[in-house]
Order: structure tokens, then C-alpha cells, then sequence
């Protein structure tokens, strides 16, 4: 849900110079503390446990997705939730202002990587060319740059905000991927945390803008986007083979689960497709369920259903966004999610050993301290929440 804030900040212009201006503030060891860690992931190798085994990527109904983009296309959050989008920006406060002078020239920085792509008059994208040596050499340079992994999948117009339909830069979607700090996003639900969150996308941002930059000097147009997207980043992920979608909505990679951001470029280089892969996750999130019994705002449901064409566990936003607005970002369901905290190989390893979950039903997995009321929670209990707690977000 901070990528709906962050969305409506890019966008905003007047919030934007306010914040353009503050000076550095340097938090206890910014760097040290927040700063994401850096090294290409590479292929991950553990077979999935033929007990985890279910399909590549999402579940999808083709038909249903093609009729429901016929019937509206893809809303956006600032969109939908105008309200709830700007009093969660303002909830974000804490952790917007020591990190916006590094957000903001990172913004900076992919505005002027699109600007430059939409400037070139002509692209190679039409002329023959190796695309395994151009995919390859793609990779290596965001490797080089210090991304964790990226991955490239089709564009696709149903999985594109209405606003945006129709200015992508070419037929190829790239995902840019980096992981959040380990220990600050373990503090979840936390400011602390979500400065992590701030320094991440900062980072990520630059490394995406600089390798927008070095496609269009191969020739081809490249056009960077804002952390909230022009589109579901999740899905370009998915069908990338980056990760699954966890039961909290979110993408789940082999090795940091959800602990890391997203940014999406779309681009006319002739790159060769990623394709989706089955790691187990919808199994384990089944059998998991701890994000479901930890979310303070009950805003999980417990199984998922088909929403425009896809299996998915709908989050329910006029729950959750109020909760993230006021609870430091709230977070609880990556802090709890055996994936994030673990590793999808460790997680692999005690299933086949015990059948179980990893970490599921133990307070160093499902303890959380939580904002509202300062309060410490462990397994088992849970904050109360009146109904006045849940504003109306339009």
C-alpha cells in the first residue's frame, strides 16, 4: 500500500516541492541501518517439493480477464481511494522526511531517463539482432549496477492503469528488483521500517534510471516509472519468473519473499521473455495462513477466489489502508511471512523434514510491537480495533 503513496507524491506536484527542498537529516547511521544490500541473485536451484507443486505463476482464467478489462480497465489506488491515498502519505510523515532528499533526486533521475526515451526520434528495435546476446548483456549490466535480479515479460494493456494506456515505450515490460534491509524491516511495524521502505526505492530508482540509460545508448527506447507504476508490477513479475503472489497480496521472490521493491520499465529492446515458475508459494501460503491471523486490520481473507480472471486472496484496501495510514506503515504481514524472514530454501528444508511451516506459531516469526498502542503482541494475541479506527477513504 505505500506504493499507492508514493504514486499520488509522484504525481503531486505541490507536495513534491515542499519536500524537494528539506535538507539531509542524517537518522542514527542512515546508511548503515537502512541501506539495501547489494549482489545479483542468479537462478535459484532448490527443486520445489513435489508436495508444494501446483502451476507456474497465477492461476488465471483468460476469458474472465479479457472480459473484465473490456468492462473497465485497471483502476489505480489514487484513483479509487483518493482520501485514504493522501492521509496515508501524511501518516508516512516520519519517514518521508529524512529520506525525501535522496527519494526526490532518484525521482529526479527517472523522470529524466523517460524524457530522454520519448526524445529519440528512432530505435533498432526493428533490426536484426542476437537477442540471447543483448538479453545477457542487459543482465550483466544490472548486475553491474548492483539490481538483485531483473526480469522481462510481455506488456500487457489489462494489467496497465487506465491513465497510462497507451504511453508504454515498447512490447517488453522490465521488472528492476531490490531487496529491502534485513534488520530494519524486521522491526515492522515501525517508521524505522519504513524508512528502509524509502531508502530501498531511492536506490532502485537510480540503479532502474541508469540502466533505462544504458539501453537507449544501445539504441532502443527505455522508459522508467515512478515506485507506484504505470501497471500491476506484480504481475510483470510473476509472469516474469521473479516470484508467486502470496496469500498478502504481495510478490513473493525464493529469496527474499516480499522484503524488496519494484520498478518497471517498458522498452522496444528485442529482449528475450522470462517465463513464470511454480516455487510452491500457493501451496505454502495454504498451509501458512499466519499473515491471515496477524493482520491486525482482519483485512486477509483466509482462501482465495477469482477477481478479473485471476486466484487471488483480495486484500480488503478500506480495511488496510487505514491501518497502514496510522501504524507506521504497518507491514505485519511481510514482517510474518516465513518467505521474508527466512528464505524459501530454509523453508523448503523443514517442510520436507517435519511437514510444517517454518516459524509459523512462534514469536520470533509472529511477534510484533504495535504502533497504535505500544503495546507488544505475540501468537495469540491480537490489538483491538473499534470501527472509528477505519475512516472512509473516498
Amino acid at each position: 500500500m505505500i506504493d499507492a503513496a508514493l504514486g499520488w507524491l509522484s504525481y503531486n506536484m505541490p507536495a513534491r516541492r515542499k519536500l524537494k527542498f528539506i535538507p539531509p537529516v542524517r537518522f542514527l547511521k542512515y546508511r548503515r541501518v537502512y541501506r539495501a544490500p547489494a549482489g545479483w541473485w542468479g537462478e535459484f536451484t532448490p527443486q520445489t517439493p513435489q508436495a508444494l507443486l501446483g502451476v507456474p505463476g497465477i492461476r488465471r482464467d483468460p476469458e474472465a480477464e479479457q472480459a473484465a478489462y473490456e468492462e473497465q480497465p485497471l483502476q489505480d489506488y489514487p484513483a479509487l481511494y483518493p482520501r485514504g491515498t493522501k492521509l496515508q502519505y501524511y501518516g508516512m510523515a516520519r519517514a518521508l522526511i529524512p529520506t525525501s532528499p535522496r527519494f526526490m533526486r532518484a525521482q529526479a533521475a527517472i523522470e529524466r531517463a523517460a524524457a530522454r526515451s520519448r526524445q529519440l526520434a528512432g530505435s533498432r528495435a526493428g533490426k536484426l539482432v542476437d537477442t540471447a546476446e543483448l538479453t545477457r548483456k542487459v543482465k550483466a549490466e544490472a548486475a553491474r549496477l548492483g539490481l538483485n535480479a531483473i526480469g522481462i515479460a510481455p506488456y500487457d494493456p489489462k494489467y496497465e492503469f487506465e491513465p497510462f494506456l497507451g504511453r508504454n515505450a515498447g512490447d517488453r515490460v522490465i521488472i528492476c528488483v531490490l531487496e529491502q534491509n534485513y534488520a530494519t524491516t524486521q522491526l515492522a511495524p515501525d517508521t524505522v521500517a519504513e524508512r528502509a521502505v524509502m531508502s530501498a526505492y531511492s536506490e532502485l530508482m537510480q540503479m532502474t534510471a541508469s540502466l533505462a540509460t544504458y539501453l537507449q545508448d544501445l539504441g532502443y527506447k527505455a522508459a522508467p516509472t515512478s515506485p507506484h507504476g504505470t501497471g500491476a508490477m506484480i504481475h510483470y513479475a510473476v509472469q516474469a519468473g521473479l516470484g508467486q503472489l502470496g496469500h498478502n497480496g504481495q510478490l513473493l521472490t525464493p529469496f527474499a519473499g516480499s522484503r524488496c521493491r519494484l520498478v518497471s520499465m517498458t522498452t522496444d529492446a528485442p529482449l528475450d521473455f522470462d517465463a513464470p515458475r511454480d516455487y510452491g508459494i500457493n501451496k505454502i501460503c495454504e498451509e501458512c495462513q499466519v499473515c491471515v491471523r496477524r493482520c491486525p486490520a482482519n483485512a486477509i481473507p483466509r482462501r482465495r477466489a477469482y477477481h478479473r480472471g485471476v486466484e487471488k486472496a483480495k486484500i480488503n484496501t478500506r480495511r488496510c489502508l487505514p491501518l497502514v495510514s496510522q501504524a507506521g506503515g504497518c507491514a505485519v504481514c511481510m514482517k510474518v511471512c516465513p518467505v521474508q524472514a527466512y528464505g524459501l530454501a530454509a523453508v523448503y528444508e523443514e517442510y520436507e523434514k517435519t511437514g510444517r511451516i517454518l516459524g509459523k506459531d512462534t514469536d520470533e516469526l509472529e511477534g510484533f510491537t504495535f504502533p497504535v498502542d505500544r503495546r507488544y503482541y505475540g501468537p495469540g494475541e491480537m490489538p483491538k480495533l473499534d470501527n472509528e479506527f477505519f475512516f472512509d477513504l473516498t
